[in-house]
């Protein structure tokens, strides 16, 4: 038994049916269940269920074998927590603590809220203060014990409760290891990738989990993604357009990168109008942090443990 399992009721023998079906994703569905422990038949736990199929004659993908790993090891109270593995002829069923909602589907809803003329943007920006707070410490955390998220987004930063993160969706981390750690930043999804992933930098440091977070930041503030980048090719030209590109001042090694991805790809076709990020006065406080988040040189970049203790003391002064 997962040593989360006895957190949630699982202390002794069980089953589970699946109920419905929340998501789909590359490598399996997501469902509904409900946890029975043996001997009841009408007290459950809500649970979900991430669904990976598979086959003996290839074996486990990869990314699973790296999500449950990683989430066995990471036990922090903004990490969506494994309470247990199942395997039959067909599948791998990972037993996940149940949350209500992703920050992507709270962001819609907000928006659509935001439209009325009674909304509420005081209780809005402490949601985002409160949901960047947790989400800046379980990446930290992860930081610490030496694993990069490296796929930080809207729909992988779950709500529980009242504005209570859990981190989600752990296929593609890795350890960080910068003098051996070789990687293709491919794996994390376009509109948050950072400069050095775009332009082919393959040393792997948390510091692309911390660009990341700071556009999750900018997302919630305006309400809609920054940089939505259509392709690669104008992903690389928003970001640079937007972080500023790369002086032998600025960031030496950001130079070296851009010529070589010039060589290989063609000169970049920039946008046809400066990037202009928008953000409402009452958030200049969480713009601020975000901007430090957001820096084109990863060295110079704010880590994400500094993000944390930036925005707790922000929440203190507004008690």
């Amino acid at each position: 038994m997962h040593a989360a399992a006895k957190e949630f009721g699982l202390t002794r023998a069980y089953k589970y049916q699946i109920t419905r079906q929340l998501g789909q994703g590359t490598f399996g569905s997501v469902f509904s269940a409900r946890v029975y422990l043996e001997g009841e038949k009408r007290q459950y736990i809500r649970v979900a269920v991430k669904r990976v199929k598979w086959k003996p004659t290839s074996g486990v993908h990869v990314t699973t074998l790296r999500e449950i790993s990683h989430l066995q090891q990471l036990v922090h109270p903004c990490i969506v927590r494994l309470l247990g593995v199942h395997t039959t002829e067909t599948s791998i069923d990972l037993l996940l603590e149940r949350c209500e909602e992703d920050l992507y589907d709270f962001m819609m809803r907000q928006r659509k809220l935001s439209t009325h003329d009674d909304y509420d943007w005081d209780a809005y920006h402490v949601d985002v203060r409160r949901i960047g707070t947790q989400l800046a410490s379980a990446l930290a955390y992860c930081h610490s014990r030496g694993i990069i998220h490296r796929d930080v987004k809207p729909s992988n930063v779950l709500l529980k409760n009242v504005m209570s993160v859990r981190l989600a969706d752990f296929g593609a981390a890795s350890p960080v290891d910068t003098t051996h750690m070789e990687f293709s930043g491919e794996c994390t999804t376009r509109w948050y990738r950072s400069p050095e992933s775009l332009l082919g930098e393959r040393l792997l440091t948390p510091a692309i989990d911390a660009w990341a977070l700071g556009i999750v930041i900018m997302e919630m503030m305006m309400m809609y993604p920054p940089l939505p980048g259509t392709s690669d090719a104008e992903q690389t030209a928003l970001t640079l357009e937007f972080s500023g590109y790369p002086t032998d001042d600025t960031w030496p090694r950001g130079v070296e990168l851009l010529l070589e991805y010039v060589r290989k790809n063609g000169v970049l076709k920039r946008p046809p109008k400066p990037v202009r990020v928008l953000v409402d006065d009452m958030f200049d406080d969480l713009a601020e942090i975000a901007e430090m988040l957001i820096v084109a040189n990863p060295v110079q970049r704010t880590t994400c443990h500094q993000a944390h203790q930036q925005l707790c003391a922000l929440a203190a002064q507004a008690r």
